[in-house]
């Protein structure tokens, strides 16, 4: 048995990091190319495909998040996903609003 010390333990956790990142960007790329042109696809079908390429709900979720994936529920069940159209979107929380309402404009 290896023993751990502080520099093996260091090592293993930036290989985790190393392989997180590389995980999600193949992730994001497969996600891009599946709804290119493609409009809105149910969310479970999205999923469903990604796991049969091997790529774990989690890690496609936080490739979704990273590209503004856009999910729709819809009124008669379900969810939708599809790629951002035109630029990237700003979402701001209800108490972000209301504090930019409570602050005072920048005079030129």
């Amino acid at each position: 048995m290896e023993k751990r010390t502080v520099q093996n333990i260091v090592v293993e956790q930036e290989k985790t990091r190393s392989n997180t990142k590389t995980t999600k960007s193949r992730a994001e790329v497969w996600l891009k190319g599946y709804l290119q042109g493609k409009g809105e696809i149910p969310a479970g079908t999205v999923t469903r495909d990604a796991e049969n390429e091997g790529c774990k709900y989690s890690t496609l979720n936080r490739a979704a998040n990273d590209l503004g994936i856009v999910r729709t529920t819809l009124s008669r069940g379900g969810t939708t996903w599809q790629l951002p159209t035109g630029g990237p979107r700003l979402y701001l929380s209800l108490g972000s609003m209301q504090y930019m309402k409570a602050c005072k404009p920048c005079k030129p």
